[in-house]
């Protein structure tokens, strides 16, 4: 959840309730930072996904209610949607963002758009030699993998025009990316 960056950074002064900040040391000793790294984070996931909510038609809802709608749906509907939608998805919300559709912007769109703050899943980048590996693990079952795998493949190969190698589990998606 903490990254950190070595773009140039601004100092601002701002007022909160003395609630929310106590909330704020709270959860910085919860996860071992400090209270400005937390609010930085929080500052840049407004930054990045929050704001693109509301006029992104975008709703939030519960994993199990997700999950017993998906329960409602063939393997072959999850995986023909997500592949629809995944290529378009992904050039919508970059340019959205006034970001270049390329190899690192949907990279960083999937590991920190999908997994970091959407909690679709989390992303391990993994850069070898010969090739890119994404792990991409969750909770959410298999029928969760199909929709995963398809969407970010969907990205992947349509949108970059790569070739791509996938294993799908039942909370995992690998996905390797030769170069």
């Amino acid at each position: 959840m903490f990254v950190h960056s070595k773009m140039p950074s601004s100092t601002r002064t701002i007022r909160i309730k003395k609630e929310s900040d106590l909330v704020l040391e709270r959860e910085a000793q919860r996860h071992g930072v400090s209270v400005n790294a937390l609010v930085s984070n929080l500052i840049d996931h407004y930054v990045y996904s929050l704001r693109f909510f509301t006029s992104g038609g975008m709703l939030s809802m519960n994993n199990e209610t997700l999950m017993a709608l998906m329960e409602n749906l063939s393997d072959e509907e999850i995986a023909d949607t997500a592949y629809a939608r995944g290529s378009q998805k992904v050039r919508e919300s970059l340019m959205q963002r006034g970001m270049l559709v390329n190899y690192d912007s949907v990279i960083w769109y999937v590991s920190q758009i999908l997994g970091e703050y959407n909690g679709w899943f989390r992303c391990d980048h993994i850069v070898e030699e010969k090739m890119d590996r994404l792990h991409l693990s969750h909770n959410y079952g298999f029928k969760w993998s199909i929709f995963i795998m398809n969407y970010i493949a969907s990205m992947l190969k349509e949108v970059l025009a790569l070739k791509i190698n996938t294993v799908m589990l039942k909370n995992a998606v690998n996905i390797e990316i030769p170069k």
